[in-house]
């Protein structure tokens, strides 16, 4: 099978790797930084500025390749793309905890209120059920996936997908996962006591204010012993329109490099949390700790690919020790 055009004439070289001189092609006309450097021969089809859909076409000519190759080539890529990506602010107010399942699981709380001189046999536990509506703490792992059919002559004739879809789906994702969060924290859900996590020294009613909210915090109690929790502030969640006077207030407490604000506009009151590493109060979850997103055919459309993301989770409270809630009045 005889070249018949410039660019075939580099990729109808006997013994080249065309599966590397292809994915290096790509990651050059889609404008991704790879680890290693793009191989000569890649380079020098890229410079010919061909439609990709003409370079597609001399690789399948050549080397039989399908759409399931390029699937696997542009996979590739995309996570490379996709891990550039920052996480959204609410997940670092959360603890993580990995699922291996979806099957009914346990998260261990932390020994919170332990009076000296006894002896705790069983370490409390919050039973996860993933699919049921059993008694107890309830997590639902919920399958959310996003998909995105990019049609053949979408990836013929340009590359730039691999640089605005997968950011797009990871940041839709990001989105429905930060409203389920605020939504759980606002809707005030109860422990394993039944009593709900904002309850007792943790909660008041009070004008919203910085000040206001910090004593709440250093106040806050153990339900048993009546110890004080003596957890240290770290992030501050406030409704948009107290963003501004909540940051000149910290400033002005001097607290500006120990407390990072938080603000959204979709909830009504303000919460102030420990580090959750140090003191976990709210857990994420999930399936992994970031989104998967692939690349694949689409079955019965031979000529499209599709994007898809999927972020498995769920938000539940693990602890009120460490948190606290002013409600506005």
């Amino acid at each position: 099978m005889k070249p018949i055009n410039s660019v075939e004439k580099f990729i109808a070289v006997a013994g080249i790797d065309h599966n590397r001189v292809f994915a290096d092609y790509l990651a050059i006309v889609a404008g991704v930084k790879t680890q290693q450097a793009p191989c000569a021969i890649a380079q020098e089809v890229a410079s010919h500025n061909e439609k990709p859909g003409v370079v597609f076409e001399a690789f399948a000519k050549f080397y039989g390749m399908t759409s399931l190759d390029i699937a696997q080539t542009s996979e590739a890529l995309v996570l490379i793309v996709i891990k550039k990506f920052p996480e959204p602010s609410h997940r670092k107010l959360t603890h993580y905890v990995e699922a291996t399942d979806y099957r009914e699981s346990t998260i261990l709380t932390a020994f919170e209120d332990v009076k000296p001189g006894s002896e705790y046999i069983e370490h409390q536990s919050i039973p996860l059920s993933i699919v049921s509506d059993l008694e107890g703490q309830k997590a639902t792992i919920k399958r959310q996936p996003t998909r995105v059919v990019i049609p053949y002559e979408t990836i013929r004739n340009q590359t730039d997908w691999i640089n605005t879809i997968p950011p797009a789906i990871l940041s839709s994702i990001y989105r429905e996962e930060s409203e389920a969060f605020f939504a759980m924290l606002e809707a005030n859900p109860p422990l394993m006591d039944q009593n709900p996590v904002f309850f007792g020294t943790n909660t008041a009613a009070a004008p919203l204010s910085f000040s206001a909210i910090l004593a709440l915090f250093r106040d806050q109690k153990t339900a048993i012993t009546e110890h004080v929790v003596g957890a240290e502030p770290k992030y501050i969640i406030v409704p948009s329109w107290a963003e501004v006077a909540t940051r000149n207030d910290i400033r002005a407490c001097d607290m500006g490099g120990v407390i990072e604000v938080v603000s959204r506009p979709d909830i009504v009151n303000m919460y102030l949390l420990a580090d959750p590493e140090i003191n976990p109060t709210l857990v994420r979850f999930a399936i992994s700790r970031v989104p998967s997103v692939f690349v694949e055919p689409v079955p019965h459309i031979s000529r499209a690919l599709a994007v898809r993301g999927e972020n498995d989770f769920d938000f539940v409270p693990v602890s009120r020790y460490g948190i606290c809630r002013l409600t506005p009045i």
